[in-house]
């Protein structure tokens, strides 16, 4: 899991991310192990920044990125570092994020002019940031 070490007052959110995450990572160490019996699964949560993954390239499988990427000062860097270090064939990105409103133009305005104020109220989180659109890139 990628975690950007900033502490959040949003307590019932982090909550929420923390079930959803248990969920995937269940999920995935549920069909890991279906699929092989042979081989062992281990799950580390390892502390870090996403600009700089401490990992050697090509060696995730799963990357769970849940209200990151709305948060980290360089978007386009993590992802560079999330590809980097994901396996090429059967890496999977898992991600729950904010993301600007690509359907709903008057939602898309209020993420614009909020953005400022939720940049500082809830530790950098920008929710005018085009991420959908920055992962399928």
């Amino acid at each position: 899991m990628v975690d950007d070490n900033r502490n959040s007052s949003f307590a019932i959110i982090k909550a929420v991310v923390l079930l959803l995450v248990l969920v995937l990572v269940l999920v995935l160490v549920s069909s890991s192990s279906s699929s092989s019996s042979s081989s062992s699964s281990s799950l580390r949560n390892v502390h870090g920044v996403a600009e700089a993954l401490p990992f050697p390239a090509d060696s995730i499988d799963a990357i769970v990125s849940t209200l990151t990427l709305c948060s980290v000062s360089d978007q386009a860097r993590s992802l560079s570092e999330f590809r980097r270090v994901l396996k090429p064939a059967s890496g999977k990105l898992l991600f729950w994020e904010h993301v600007l409103s690509e359907d709903d133009p008057t939602l898309a305005l209020q993420q614009r002019i909020l953005s400022p104020i939720q940049t500082l109220v809830a530790d950098g989180c920008h929710l005018n940031r085009r991420t959908g659109a920055t992962i399928r890139e």
